[in-house]
């Protein structure tokens, strides 16, 4: 494996990780998914900003699910209020709520918002816990959607539908595409279907097999610049690679290119990489500068290393 693989963001695995296990894929196997009308909203208290008690006809609501000894949704927190920044005059909506959490943690948690301040700019409830069981949010959301994990944010579009179900700091571009009303949450899922059998058969060593059906259902993720690239870059980045499953990984990496109209470094590079496998290393060279060019600056360092490679190599 390539040491610019762990500066690929939307490496396979990475993506399987924040989709699928637990997260949006999860769904598939548990009674709330994408698609589905979203649960009533019954917490303990608010803490934070407005109470919202339903979801408004021709608003976007983020649901965000935390806890006060959760690192990573601690770390999260700033991005999210960025979100609701960003979106709060386009109907956005966030309601962040604390689940998981004893009761000397939920004691806790009006003085952990309170210290946050600035950092944590929207409306904060506690889960009820009145009852028996982990907490009303906790089961009729995260339990419901298979999630055994947080922080997960659920997406609710502007008809009270979940749009999409992941980890907060995976959901900027997705929230973009729902406030544009853009965002296809039958074409997501049917593409996530597709990574999980991908998946499957790549675990198995049934590589070959992965790359099949991969390329059978490109036409489910061809919008999805990410997930083209995520499966792309895991074709061609390993020391062998057949025919089979270089033929697909072009046409995936060719594909996110195209989705991410030409403007990312990372995927411009999964398409060199492809060229540079089939032996086409000017094709590769002239791809890998302009990846180069439009490479943020964590990941230029590495895609130049990757150019001098290539011209190492024609020479």
């Amino acid at each position: 494996m390539s040491p610019r693989f762990a500066f690929k963001q939307c490496s396979l695995f990475t993506l399987l990780t924040i989709m699928i296990l637990g997260l949006t894929g999860a769904t598939a196997l548990a009674g709330l998914k994408v698609g589905d009308a979203a649960p009533p909203i019954k917490v303990g208290g608010w803490v934070k900003g407005d109470a919202v008690t339903g979801f408004e006809p021709g608003k976007v609501y983020v649901m965000e699910f935390w806890a006060t000894w959760c690192g990573p949704c601690v770390a999260a927190i700033p991005h999210i209020s960025e979100l609701q920044a960003k979106y709060k005059d386009k109907g956005v909506v966030v309601v962040g709520t604390s689940v998981w959490e004893n009761e000397k943690d939920q004691a806790k948690v009006k003085p952990f918002v309170e210290k946050m301040g600035d950092k944590m700019m929207y409306n904060v409830a506690m889960d009820d816990r009145s009852g028996e069981g982990r907490g009303v949010m906790a089961e009729t959301w995260l339990a419901a959607a298979g999630r055994n994990g947080i922080p997960c944010s659920f997406i609710v579009d502007q008809k009270g539908t979940i749009a999409w179900i992941g980890h907060p700091m995976q959901m900027g571009p997705v929230l973009a595409k729902v406030v544009a009303g853009a965002y296809d949450a039958k074409s997501a899922a049917g593409g996530e279907t597709m990574m999980k059998q991908f998946q499957a058969a790549w675990r198995a060593g049934n590589k070959d097999e992965a790359a099949k059906i991969a390329e059978a259902n490109l036409d489910a993720v061809k919008a999805d610049a990410e997930m083209l690239n995520a499966v792309a870059w895991t074709l061609v980045d390993q020391p062998e690679v057949s025919e089979i499953q270089l033929a697909a990984a072009e046409k995936y990496a060719v594909a996110g290119v195209v989705a991410s109209k030409r403007e990312r470094g990372d995927i411009l590079d999964t398409l060199a990489a492809v060229h540079f496998k089939k032996g086409e290393i000017d094709k590769a060279i002239e791809v890998q500068e302009e990846a180069v060019a439009k490479a943020g600056d964590d990941m230029r360092p590495q895609i130049q290393e990757a150019l001098e490679k290539y011209k190492a190599a024609k020479k």
